[in-house]
């Protein structure tokens, strides 16, 4: 599934990919039942590779694998979290008072 993510506010990367997740979304369920996940990047949005197609191979692909954990919603690293995450995805701040994940 496609989600948004941000590992930090612009230019601060905190190499910590956090993600707005709901358990409407099957992969937020799916996380609950069993949090070890893979996290595909394209090169694709950087730019830089060109007018090729994105699914080329010479359009560059990193994928992640570890465990997609629920961050404690009062706990400082949920507030970094939030600020990574509306600092990339303004849009996302009125979707939900709480993130599931």
């Amino acid at each position: 599934n496609v989600v948004s993510y941000s590992d930090g506010v612009p230019g601060e990367s905190h190499g910590i990919p956090y993600f707005y997740l709901t358990t409407l979304d099957p992969t937020a369920r799916d996380a609950l039942e069993d949090e070890r996940t893979s996290f595909t990047l394209s090169e694709f949005p950087l730019g830089t590779c060109g007018k090729v197609d994105p699914e080329n191979p010479t359009c560059a692909k990193l994928t992640l694998t570890g465990k997609l954990k629920v961050v404690d919603h009062k706990s400082p690293e949920a507030d970094l979290a939030k600020t990574a995450l509306f600092s990339k995805h303004p849009e996302m701040e009125g979707l939900a008072k709480e993130p599931s994940l």
